[in-house]
């Protein structure tokens, strides 16, 4: 199945993203959806963030946020419980730096010292921000995708890729069902 997936879908890509934006990003899609995401993203970056062209901010550094945001600020631009999860990684987001010369495990580990990111945001920051090819992010969605096509396989499968096995059978899975973004 994978090997179909690959070919058939070429243009998935595994970005390399600022480590701080995707911490951001990854903290705010916690149950949420994608139009949501955006929605909340955007108005970070018009609260707190700089402009960088008329009428566009940039997310808001570590330090921006600290200085300009509070819990309340936050939950009124509609975070919610995601809040404290944010100025928990602006923070720790000196972290952020020490990640990238640790092993897989332990950068899981270091990752999930920032209240609110659990194995699978810290994963998919690993995945996105670090180029670590092999993190396999797992959430209802991948684990029922597993659990149905490589029963009794667990990510190690796809070793040294379960990044991008991951994102084509998720994003084939999606198609699937016509979800789309």
């Amino acid at each position: 199945m994978l090997g179909e997936l690959l070919l058939a879908h070429r243009s998935i890509h595994i970005l390399n993203q600022d480590p701080w934006e995707t911490t951001l990003s990854f903290i705010t899609s916690q149950n949420n959806t994608i139009k949501r995401i955006r929605t909340l993203l955007n108005a970070l970056r018009q609260a707190y963030g700089k402009e960088v062209a008329p009428n566009h901010h940039a997310l808001p550094t570590p330090d921006e946020l600290l200085r300009g945001s509070s819990e309340e600020k936050l939950r009124a631009l509609g975070f919610g419980y995601r809040a404290e999860y944010l100025l928990d990684a602006a923070r720790k987001s000196n972290l952020l730096a020490t990640v990238s010369d640790l092993a897989d495990e332990e950068a899981l580990q270091t990752l999930r010292q920032i209240h609110g990111v659990g194995p699978k945001v810290a994963s998919c920051i690993l995945l996105f921000a670090y180029g670590r090819k092999d993190v396999f992010p797992i959430d209802t969605w991948t684990g029922r995708i597993l659990a149905h096509h490589y029963p009794g396989k667990d990510p190690s499968f796809f070793s040294p890729y379960g990044g991008i096995a991951q994102q084509h059978l998720f994003y084939a899975e999606r198609r699937k069902i016509g979800s789309h973004w």
